[in-house]
């Protein structure tokens, strides 16, 4: 989790490098910076019993990450010759985790992940209606003097974002370690009002993931 959020940093880092730059070096250290996040989401969070069914893999989640984590590193050697191929290798990372994240809260039986799932997929519809809107009618809000969707689009992403690693670790945790009775809650109340975020229970004390 904590490589995740600290990957998730770097992310929101490098963005704001790259536009205030807008060289071609802060565009790779963005795109990659996401794909090395995918990545790891990855690595660390599929279902074991996915795992399990793949033939190779034979179950084992070292080797698994180390065929990710591959992946990754050749994708970053290449796009410093072809940029291009980022949006495809970052494609093909995204639609396969959005389609398995979406299964496994589907199975989850925890009403709060549920609610917070349709909390997140409300933002993130929200981060692409201002990302459309900026791209296609880039004109009409700066003739309207309101230049601020794409930075509305990277504050909404960033919160949907956050709350899929948070439903992630849960599902993870809920699957993998049941004994460690896994809690969703929020900070500072505990509703959807606040920071969403893991509670395990150690058998000692209580600590967050």
């Amino acid at each position: 989790m904590n490589v995740v959020l600290g990957l998730m940093m770097f992310v929101g880092l490098s963005s704001v490098y790259f536009h205030a730059t807008l060289s071609l070096l802060g565009q790779l250290v963005d795109e990659l910076s996401i794909l090395w996040l995918m990545a790891s989401a990855f690595g660390y969070w599929l279902p074991q019993r996915i795992l399990n069914q793949m033939p190779v893999i034979n179950g084992s989640r070292t080797i698994f990450q180390r065929v990710v984590f591959s992946i990754a590193g050749i994708t970053t050697i290449l796009s410093c010759i072809k940029p291009e191929i980022n949006a495809f290798v970052l494609l093909s990372f995204g639609l396969p985790f959005v389609v398995i994240a979406a299964r496994e809260v589907r199975r989850c039986k925890c009403q709060r992940v549920k609610q917070l799932c349709c909390s997140g997929v409300v933002w993130w519809c929200l981060a692409v209606i201002c990302w459309i809107s900026d791209r296609c009618f880039c004109d009409l809000w700066l003739t309207l003097k309101f230049p601020y969707l794409h930075c509305a689009w990277h504050l909404f992403i960033a919160v949907s974002s956050y709350i899929g690693i948070v439903i992630c670790a849960y599902i993870f945790a809920a699957n993998e370690t049941p004994e460690l009775a896994p809690k969703l809650v929020y900070w500072p109340v505990d509703n959807q009002l606040g920071l969403p975020y893991v509670r395990i229970n150690t058998g000692k004390r209580n600590h967050t993931a």
